[in-house]
């Protein structure tokens, strides 16, 4: 596996692997309600609740998630994986922004830390060794302006085939200094400390017994859903994942 002693300089080429998971800003900006879209399939993101008695599976890895966990720059994949324990430690970086750090705190200590995980802030981060932080938040400035991603997730340092012991969360700097409505910036990173547990889209869920696919609009996925900003929640299926994990 590759390992960093430095959070790792991503460049735009790399984040293009990265498309088909993440948001993408719509063409007339940020100033009106993010419609975000999944990148594989331009669909828009209209709310339908899931039927009744549906359950499905939507912790990485499932039936419909297509990727193994690999390593930083590992067959030029950036993919989210499984976080690898319970105990789940996380630092903000230096270069996230206070309307990054702000959600990013309020959403750990309101809905990731109500749930079985154990959440704990690594002022100093490890970025290498065998207690790497898990979580690292970083902010950055080109994601929105060059290649219209508001957030991203990938594994630096893959422990299994499904099992990441250090993932980063890369968040788009001017897109939050410039949300003064809190709800996008909280449902983007509820979002996106989702993914860096191990929480899918719906597209990427699968279903369990009877029940149809979950799409990305079920209100159920809540923040995990597209666009976050409608629920801004976490929601009772996600801790059960959650739980049921750990």
């Amino acid at each position: 596996m590759t390992q960093h002693n430095e959070v790792p300089t991503i460049t735009p080429p790399y984040l293009l692997l990265k498309v088909k998971y993440e948001f993408r800003i719509p063409p007339r900006g940020w100033g009106a309600l993010v419609v975000a879209a999944l990148c594989i399939a331009a669909t828009s993101a209209v709310y339908t609740p899931a039927a009744s008695g549906d359950h499905y599976d939507s912790l990485y890895p499932t039936g419909n998630t297509n990727w193994s966990c690999t390593g930083y720059g590992s067959h030029g994949t950036f993919q989210f994986c499984r976080t690898d324990n319970g105990t789940v430690t996380y630092h903000i970086h230096s270069s996230a922004t206070w309307r990054i750090e702000n959600p990013i705190r309020n959403n750990i200590d309101d809905k990731f830390d109500a749930t079985d995980l154990t959440m704990v802030e690594h002022t100093t981060p490890v970025y290498s060794g065998s207690a790497e932080t898990d979580i690292v938040v970083v902010g950055a400035s080109f994601m929105v302006s060059t290649y219209g991603l508001i957030g991203g997730v990938f594994c630096n340092d893959a422990v299994s085939t499904t099992r990441c012991d250090q993932q980063y969360v890369y968040l788009d700097i001017p897109w939050y200094d410039s949300q003064t409505y809190n709800p996008y910036r909280k449902g983007n990173a509820c979002h996106e400390l989702g993914h860096a547990i191990g929480l899918t889209h719906g597209s990427n869920a699968a279903p369990i017994g009877a029940g149809s696919q979950p799409t990305d609009s079920w209100k159920s996925l809540k923040c995990l859903g597209i666009p976050s900003s409608t629920y801004p929640v976490l929601g009772s299926h996600n801790k059960e994942q959650i739980n049921g994990q750990w």
